[in-house]
C-alpha cells in the first residue's frame, strides 16, 4: 500500500508534465506569446478616428512601419496593435485621460467561482488596450488564471517575489522593506497592456495581512490602494481580478477600487451568492471598515453565461426588476467560443490569431469551425465592454466640460 504522499506526488508530476504540454501546444516554442493580432483597415479607422485614406497616407509617409505582404494572397497583412497605437499618437486620438481625471480602478469581483470573473477581467483588458487605453491588469487570485492568459504557467514562471507578496510583506517588515509595486509590473505581448501576475505562493499574503491586523487597525486593508496610487499616473484604467472568496486580499481589492463589476450567471445559486456578496459590501462600507467617503464611480452587475431557455430568461427578468439601472444592459452569452478561448488560455479577442501547433512563427491562425458563431460571441463581448467603456468615459470631468463647451458654442 502506498502512502498518501506517494500518490499525491505521482499525480502532481503527471499534472506538471501535462501543463507544459498544453503550453507548448498553444504558445510559440520560446514559451512566450507574441502580438499576432492583425486588424483590418476598417477596424483601424474606427480606432484611430480617421478615414481609410488618411491611414494609408500615414503608412505611405512612413509614420508606421509598412505592413508586410502575405505571400499566399499577395495582399498586405493587417495592422498590429503597435502600428495602430502609433497611428493614434500621430493623429493625436489616444483615449488617454487628462491629468485632472482620476484613473478608473475596476474590481471584477464576486464570492462564487465559475462566474466568468477572470474571463471578463482579461477580455475587458484586451478590449480597452486595443482601443489605446493605458491599461494595468492586476491578478490578485492565487489560482493565476489571468496570469496564464498571457502565456505563463504561474507557478513555474514566477517566483513569489515577482508577485505583490513582497509589497504586502515588506510594508510592515523593516528587514525587507517594500513600499511600492513597480517590481511586479511587466509588459505583455498585448501593446498598451501591463500585468501584475499572481501564483500559488502569492496566497501567503493572506497570512501576512492577517498577522498585521492588530487592535482593529484597518491599515492592512488599504495597502493595495496605496500601492496602486503610486503607479496610477501611468494608466487610464486599472483592472483588479479578485479571488472568489472573502479574505484580506479581497478586502484590499474592495478598498482599492472606485468601480465594481460583479459577474453572475442567471442561476439561482449564483443569484443567492451575489446577494450574499452585496450584503457583505453593504456591511463593510456601512461599518467604516473600508472608507465609504472616497470617490466612487459605478457598480454594475453583469449577467454571464446566459442561456436562452425559459428558466434563465425568467431569472434574468427578475434580476432586471431587482437591480434596475445597476444591471448591465448587455450580457455575456454561454458561447462555446468564449469557453474555447478560455481553454486556449486567451480571450475571444485573441482567439482567431492564436497559432496552431504546426504553424511557423505564428503566421497560420488556428481555424474556427463557425465564423458566424465566433462573430456573434465577439459581438456580444464587444457590446458588454463598450458599455463599460462608456461608463469609464462618463467619469471624466474634463470630457464632460469639453462636451458642454461644444454644445454651448453650437
Amino acid at each position: 500500500m502506498s502512502s498518501v504522499l506517494e500518490e499525491v506526488s505521482q499525480v502532481y508530476n503527471k499534472a506538471a508534465l501535462s501543463l507544459n504540454h498544453i503550453k507548448k501546444q498553444n504558445l510559440l516554442p520560446d514559451g512566450k506569446k507574441i502580438d499576432s493580432l492583425q486588424l483590418p483597415i476598417g477596424k483601424v479607422t474606427e480606432i484611430v478616428e480617421r478615414t481609410r485614406q488618411s491611414v494609408l497616407n500615414a503608412e505611405k509617409n512612413n509614420i508606421i512601419k509598412p505592413r508586410s505582404i502575405n505571400s499566399a494572397t499577395n495582399r498586405r497583412e493587417g495592422f498590429t496593435l503597435e502600428q495602430v497605437h502609433a497611428l493614434q499618437a500621430h493623429f493625436n486620438t489616444q483615449p488617454w485621460r487628462e491629468t485632472n481625471d482620476d484613473p478608473i480602478i475596476i474590481a471584477v469581483q464576486n464570492f462564487k467561482g465559475g462566474v466568468g470573473k477572470s474571463t471578463q477581467a482579461c477580455s475587458l483588458a484586451h478590449y480597452l488596450a486595443t482601443k489605446g487605453y493605458r491599461t494595468l491588469l492586476v491578478d490578485q487570485d492565487s489560482q493565476g488564471s489571468t496570469t496564464a492568459t498571457f502565456g505563463y504557467l504561474p507557478d513555474n514562471d514566477f517566483e513569489q517575489d515577482q508577485t505583490l507578496f513582497p509589497f504586502f510583506y515588506g510594508s510592515f517588515n523593516n528587514e525587507k522593506p517594500c513600499q511600492c509595486i513597480n517590481h511586479a509590473i511587466r509588459k505583455t505581448h498585448w501593446d498598451s497592456l501591463d500585468l501584475i501576475p499572481a501564483n500559488l505562493l502569492f496566497y501567503e499574503s493572506e497570512y501576512v495581512l492577517a498577522s498585521y491586523l492588530k487592535d482593529n487597525s484597518i491599515e492592512p486593508l488599504t495597502l493595495l490602494h496605496e500601492g496602486l496610487q503610486g503607479v496610477a499616473k501611468n494608466y487610464d484604467v486599472i483592472i483588479l481580478d479578485a479571488p472568489p472568496a472573502l479574505g484580506f486580499i479581497s478586502l484590499n481589492v474592495l478598498a482599492a477600487a472606485n468601480a465594481f463589476i460583479i459577474p453572475t450567471p442567471p442561476a439561482l445559486y449564483d443569484y443567492m451568492s451575489t446577494f450574499q456578496f452585496l450584503t457583505m459590501l453593504f456591511k463593510l462600507f456601512k461599518s467604516g471598515i473600508i472608507d465609504n467617503n472616497r470617490p466612487f464611480h459605478f457598480l454594475k452587475i453583469l449577467p454571464t453565461r446566459v442561456e436562452s431557455n425559459d428558466v434563465e430568461t425568467t431569472l434574468l427578468e427578475i434580476m432586471r426588476q431587482a437591480y434596475g439601472e445597476h444591471l448591465m444592459k448587455n450580457v455575456i452569452p454561454n458561447s462555446r467560443y468564449i469557453k474555447e478561448a478560455s481553454n486556449l488560455m486567451t480571450t475571444i479577442y485573441e482567439m482567431a490569431s492564436i497559432p496552431t501547433p504546426s504553424s511557423d512563427n505564428g503566421k497560420k491562425s488556428r481555424p474556427i469551425s463557425s465564423m458566424t458563431g465566433y462573430k456573434n460571441a465577439r459581438k456580444a463581448m464587444d457590446a458588454v465592454n463598450s458599455e463599460i467603456e462608456s461608463l469609464i468615459l462618463a467619469t471624466r470631468t474634463s470630457r464632460i466640460k469639453k462636451l458642454i463647451q461644444e454644445v454651448s458654442y453650437e
